[in-house]
């Protein structure tokens, strides 16, 4: 009897493609606390000093981490929100008692009533909460996922047009839930990760060693990259063949903006070439060389490499424009949807998530964390593919998500799937 597997929405929106992203440590320096860095995270009773504490518009929760004991950390996740509203938060603070001091910080927040408000910067940001002498940690961030930009960002770019084309022009966020984490704090490590696109298929002959832009710098703002150096115009014709980054800087801020652009027409194929070469490929090597590989999770890396051979096999055709996420949803599908001719059921007979493509949790019923708590899905476009010798001798992992990456006829993709990830950063 084959097994029915229902064919499954798919979403192209940001993202690292992966769930380990999530404890990705990013700029850490050294630190003596003793700390390691959380795993676990518990909501916690409301103190009884408060009635509720939102920042923006969202309604702060109470949870302590496994690392750092009874610490309670008052937590937000701005739905809906930017970076710009993570840097000037407004913050309230309802208490149950008119006459409980409030301080961020060490600075009191005055008034006389049972309300207390503040702006504050929570980009990255942790501050000391303390509430009638108890000191909290207080920490924001965003929905990992599409982010969009303020109109008010001294960093923004306002609507960006090339070749006479409308961009798309957005943030893409993978989001550490351990926000304010003392861990993370004490070593300069960031728990929001925006990176910033613009993205867009331009028109059919379009050279990108010469595309003609047109955007919107806010006061005081200057753009380069691209063979453009500290721009000023609000137009300028670059060359994407010199770097795919633009950056926008204002005062002692900056913003890397990649673009991630396709030419009309054109078109790439994901196959194996006659030497046996691959542009687009899936690697489980250190599964099976680990203790994990017995039992389902063997099974199901069984399946998907049967699947992803048979796959291989025979080219597929893509438009220009399509991500590198996309190419592997357009497999789980076709896996999905293709009978094996050897078992006479389809190749994948367990279910996947892209996380509502914001990242790859789970191919084939063989989730992120199945070989460990540091295990999970990433990808490479090293040119040499896939290896790992040492710390310092590893394929490169690129900034940006896979969902977010466009696939060209020069890209070497490599999926992969670590049984830890800190090997990696």
């Amino acid at each position: 009897m084959k097994k029915m597997i229902s064919r499954r929405l798919v979403a192209l929106c940001m993202a690292f493609a992966m769930m380990f992203s999530l404890l990705t440590v990013v700029h850490a320096e050294g630190s003596n606390d003793g700390l390691s860095a959380p795993t676990t995270h518990t909501e916690v009773a409301k103190p009884a000093t408060i009635n509720s504490i939102s920042v923006g518009s969202a309604t702060a929760y109470y949870e302590t981490d496994d690392n750092t004991g009874n610490t309670t950390y008052i937590r937000a996740l701005l739905t809906g929100k930017t970076e710009y509203d993570l840097k000037n938060a407004t913050v309230t603070v309802n208490l149950t008692n008119s006459s409980t001091a409030v301080a961020l910080d060490g600075t009191a927040i005055t008034g006389g009533t049972t309300s207390r408000t503040f702006t504050t910067d929570l980009m990255n940001k942790a501050h000391t909460l303390t509430i009638g002498g108890v000191d909290y940690i207080l920490a924001a961030g965003l929905p990992s996922g599409r982010v969009s930009i303020d109109s008010n960002d001294p960093l923004g770019l306002g609507t960006v047009t090339m070749a006479g084309t409308t961009m798309d022009v957005y943030g893409a966020n993978v989001q550490n839930p351990f926000m304010g984490n003392t861990y993370f704090v004490n070593r300069n490590t960031n728990w929001t990760f925006i990176n910033y696109f613009i993205s867009g298929v331009l028109p059919t002959g379009t050279s990108l060693s010469s595309v003609a832009t047109a955007y919107t710098l806010k006061s005081g703002a200057k753009i380069s990259g691209a063979g453009a150096t500290n721009v000023t115009a609000t137009s300028y014709t670059f060359n994407f063949t010199a770097g795919n980054i633009l950056t926008v800087a204002n005062g002692t801020e900056s913003r890397n903006y990649d673009a991630e652009l396709a030419i009309a027409g054109q078109n790439i194929i994901v196959q194996e070439d006659e030497a046996g070469n691959r542009n687009y490929d899936i690697n489980f090597s250190e599964v099976k060389a680990s203790d994990y590989y017995v039992d389902g999770v063997k099974t199901h890396v069984d399946e998907i490499v049967t699947a992803w051979e048979a796959y291989i096999a025979q080219p597929h055709r893509f438009d220009a424009g399509t991500s590198v996420m996309a190419i592997l949803q357009a497999f789980d599908t076709w896996a999905t949807q293709t009978e094996n001719p050897v078992t006479e059921n389809y190749y994948f007979t367990g279910a996947s998530d892209f996380g509502g493509g914001t990242y790859l949790s789970k191919l084939n019923n063989l989730n992120w964390n199945d070989c460990g708590n540091l295990a999970g899905y990433m990808y490479t476009n090293d040119a040499n593919g896939y290896y790992w010798t040492a710390a310092d001798n590893h394929s490169t992992i690129p900034p940006v998500g896979a969902a977010d990456m466009v696939f060209t006829s020069s890209t070497r993709i490599v999926w992969f799937y670590t049984v830890n990830y800190q090997n990696w950063f």
